[in-house]
């Protein structure tokens, strides 16, 4: 994620084939601030890095096995047509 954070204008977050987010990099954090100070969190909290905000939309889901050569072809097909 630092390269991204380092290199790019915009980043998107794909997850099993499919864009679960996508915007500068200052707009998926701040995103992902106002959710955490809507569920309570301080303020003074660290502004989040990238790799929070793709660990909070992943979510438990990084855990799950998958592997099927369905969900390769269809990674490589999504990732082909956004280029």
């Amino acid at each position: 994620m630092d390269e991204a954070d380092q290199y790019s204008d915009q980043v998107g977050l794909m997850q099993r084939g499919r864009i679960r987010a996508l915007g500068t990099q200052t707009e998926l954090r701040e995103g992902l601030g106002a959710r955490r100070r809507a569920e309570g969190a301080a303020d003074s909290d660290p502004v989040p890095t990238l790799e929070d905000v793709f660990r909070d939309i992943a979510g438990s889901r990084l855990d799950e096995s998958s592997g099927d050569f369905r969900d390769v072809r269809s990674a490589r097909r999504t990732a082909r047509c956004v280029g």
